[in-house]
């Protein structure tokens, strides 16, 4: 009889908190109105905070420069015969995804290619979009996906680098979040 009684007790209890609304439900709509006020409140407050700081303005110089310096070590993922970078510096906001030989990233000034300008797109579109990474099928390393952080995709949109690699952005349907690079 307890057995049951308990049983029946934490279904009970499970159904109730299944059918409790989330309060922040709202927050899914990523480019709803009410979410980016909220943002922009949240950001507000965090840039005034950090603002009022009397070390602000000296070290944001100071990470600026840095971030933004020409001689700066390029991190890089290898794919196959190439290494692959995300590059943003102060005319590159966005970034430039490039890529090169592992023999000519040893060099003190290695010759990058671009494989896609995410500020190009962005003025093409219109948007502000943003390059998180990539993931290529070995062997060839042609074919990638990568996350697109958006509810929708860019517009249709062919990019072809000087590598001849395609670049192929389709008609995103919401939350696809995706996008494919032919070579």
């Amino acid at each position: 009889m307890k057995r049951t009684l308990m049983t029946a007790s934490l279904l009970a209890l499970g159904t109730v908190q299944a059918q409790a609304p989330d309060p922040y439900l709202w927050l899914e709509e990523v480019e709803g109105e009410r979410a980016m006020a909220w943002v922009k409140e949240r950001n507000a407050e965090t840039e005034g905070l950090l603002k009022s700081r009397p070390e602000y303005k000296g070290l944001r110089t100071e990470l600026l420069e840095a971030l933004n310096a020409r001689d700066r070590i390029p991190g890089f993922r290898r794919m196959g015969d190439y290494v692959y970078n995300l590059w943003q510096d102060e005319k590159n906001k966005r970034g430039l995804w490039r890529r090169t030989t592992l023999a000519e990233y040893a060099k003190p000034e290695p010759a990058w290619e671009t494989v896609l300008d995410m500020d190009a797109l962005g003025k093409l579109e219109g948007k502000s979009w943003v390059f998180s990474g990539a993931s290529c099928l070995a062997p060839a390393y042609q074919r990638c996906l990568a996350p697109w952080p958006s509810t929708v995709m860019p517009t249709q949109v062919s990019l072809v680098s000087p590598s001849n690699t395609v670049l192929a952005l389709v008609n995103g349907v919401p939350r696809a979040q995706s996008l494919l690079m032919r070579g």
